[in-house]
């Protein structure tokens, strides 16, 4: 791709919209009202001849570019720099070109704390999420930079229709901006960034973080939609406990990764270090995980963590004592004999529960017995250390082979 010129007379007029959006933002948005920025969008449009500019000058575009620069500057106008300003705009008309959309996307968190600063769950972190998308992440408290970046976007809309504003949360948010093609729809493609999220969290995490809505905001030039929002969260399972802190498995024997966002990082990196094949088992078995642990059914729970199991441990038509076998390796292969032994007549009661509930000899009734709730809290830890040590095993071929390899020597 060409390199894209952009006159300096653009750039210093953006500089005043951008100035006007973080220090002055009545006059923002009296602007935005009487289409004071037309003439300066189809300027930055006309700079890519590639691009249509039809349909795309319109008030989403300017919002959206508008926050796009309080984000690069980290709402500090005095960052706003000629450098920094032209580096946005070239990257919102190279989006344009190659297709790309970019969401701000904000999910407030219910929390039985309110507005409560906890050191050890605030951090960034960068996520790629195949497909060509990404997303970087930020969780703290809700403060006044959330609220001014959000009514770039809110001020002077009338949501009567029901569409909320930022300030109407408070306490915890997860933020975070995805990059990629929604070209299976909006709300699957940036979401699954935050299911991506809530999935790593899960196994460092006792509790889980329940959204109470989902706000999105348009930062591309073009895009599938305006500013879109979820706040019926009825399916989700409600928060259990106090406020999410480390799990046991974490504060026990990994105390390197109490900080939520080392964990995530340690996690991510270490995804990168296994093999190919483990990668998409991995993902499977962190997407199962947090739907079985947070799971009201105990019948879910048993059947989903068996597929934990077999997603990490088993092949195609594999006999169950195998994966058995291969877990007993996993969780105790620096464990004595008899530790495997118990492990694997664990494994080998779970796989009978679990295929008595798939095959209906089992209802949801019989597994509140004081002996099943208690295999079902230790289930709970095995999947996660099981999880745990698919990243910790260091190996150049498949964990299954693996745990054979020292299953046979």
């Amino acid at each position: 791709m060409g390199a894209i010129h952009i006159p300096d007379s653009t750039v210093d007029r953006f500089f005043e919209m951008g100035q006007e959006s973080m220090t002055s933002l009545d006059v923002f948005h009296r602007k935005v009202g009487w289409d004071e920025y037309r003439t300066l969008l189809d300027d930055l449009l006309q700079c890519e001849p590639r691009i249509s500019a039809k349909g795309k000058n319109n008030v989403n575009l300017v919002k959206g570019l508008a926050a796009r620069l309080a984000l690069a500057c980290d709402f500090d106008p005095l960052n706003l720099t000629t450098e920094r300003m032209r580096k946005v705009l070239t990257e919102a008309l190279v989006d344009e070109v190659c297709g790309r959309e970019r969401w701000l996307v904000y999910v407030p968190i219910r929390s039985p704390l309110g507005p409560v600063t906890q050191t050890y769950l605030e951090g960034s972190g960068h996520m790629s999420l195949g497909f060509s998308s990404k997303a970087d992440f930020d969780m703290r408290v809700t403060d006044q930079a959330d609220l001014h970046l959000t009514d770039i976007f809110d001020g002077n809309v009338d949501n009567r229709a029901g569409a909320p504003e930022m300030k109407a949360y408070k306490g915890w948010r997860v933020r975070y901006v995805w990059e990629g093609k929604s070209d299976n729809g909006l709300q699957d493609t940036p979401s699954a960034a935050y299911n991506r999220f809530a999935s790593i969290t899960s196994v460092w995490s006792k509790q889980m973080f329940v959204p109470v809505a989902v706000l999105r905001y348009p930062l591309s030039i073009s895009a599938s939609s305006g500013p879109t929002f979820d706040k019926d969260f009825s399916v989700q399972p409600q928060e259990i406990g106090p406020f999410p802190e480390p799990h046991d498995t974490i504060t026990g024997t990994r105390q390197h990764l109490n900080n939520l966002w080392d964990f995530v990082r340690w996690f991510l990196e270490s995804c990168e270090k296994i093999p190919q094949e483990d990668r998409r088992s991995l993902d499977l078995a962190v997407d199962l995980h947090r739907s079985a642990h947070f799971s009201t059914s105990s019948s879910r729970f048993f059947v989903e963590s068996e597929t934990i199991a077999e997603a990490l441990l088993g092949e195609e038509r594999e006999l169950s004592r195998t994966v058995a076998q291969r877990i007993a390796w996993v969780l105790g292969h620096d464990e004595n004999q008899g530790f495997r032994k118990r492990v694997y007549e664990d494994e080998r009661y779970v796989y009978d529960l679990r295929s008595k509930i798939v095959h209906g000899r089992r209802s949801e009734s019989d597994l509140q017995s004081d002996e099943v709730q208690l295999q079902r809290k230790n289930l709970e830890q095995r999947n996660r250390e099981l999880i745990l040590r698919a990243l910790e095993i260091q190996r150049n071929e498949p964990l299954r082979l693996w745990a054979d390899r020292k299953l046979f020597s």
